[in-house]
């Protein structure tokens, strides 16, 4: 299992392909999106490898991207603890 931050300027590709790669900041998050993460594509990996990006908010408007290949991960706060992410309370 791996915890990856990612910039916010790295682009994914949510659609499974159907549209053109955007920039990690870009994406229309959901309120499940934000609770379970979003299933998405890397330019450079196999397009039959997803991983899961989660939305750690560190601050009020601070906000980390993490992937991971643990496709059952739904608790941002795990993936923050697992990364060493600080927030700011």
């Amino acid at each position: 299992m791996y915890y990856c931050p990612l910039k916010t300027n790295r682009r994914v590709d949510d659609s499974g392909g159907s549209a053109p790669y955007v920039r990690g900041d870009e994406l229309v998050w959901s309120d499940s999106d934000v609770q379970q993460g979003k299933l998405l594509n890397i330019p450079g990996f196999p397009k039959v490898k997803k991983v899961k990006l989660l939305r750690v908010t560190v601050a009020t408007n601070t906000t980390e991207f993490v992937a991971t290949n643990d496709l059952a991960q739904a608790d941002t706060d795990a993936v923050q603890d697992a990364c060493g992410i600080r927030s700011s309370d």
